[in-house]
């Protein structure tokens, strides 16, 4: 009975592991880099190609330069 010496090893590496894992998750966040690298890989999403234009509004086949202020009066904000 008991446990071998692998075994035993091998359980205290795991629960180093998860004492350094919850030391991470315990510490503060700081910034936005710092929350997105507690996420799991799954959820997090890389874009590609994206591009920021003028802000316009296709409305009745013509192309309209918006504003902020007509942004919040239309309720597109």
């Amino acid at each position: 009975m008991g446990l071998k010496q692998e075994d035993y090893l091998a359980s205290a590496s795991k629960q180093q592991k998860v004492d350094a894992d919850m030391e991470f998750l315990a510490a503060p966040v700081k910034s936005a880099v710092d929350k997105f690298q507690l996420l799991p890989e799954f959820l997090k999403v890389k874009y590609k190609d994206v591009w920021i234009g003028e802000p316009s509004l296709l409305e009745s086949g013509i192309n309209e330069k918006l504003s902020p202020h007509r942004c919040r009066l239309s309720d597109i904000t």
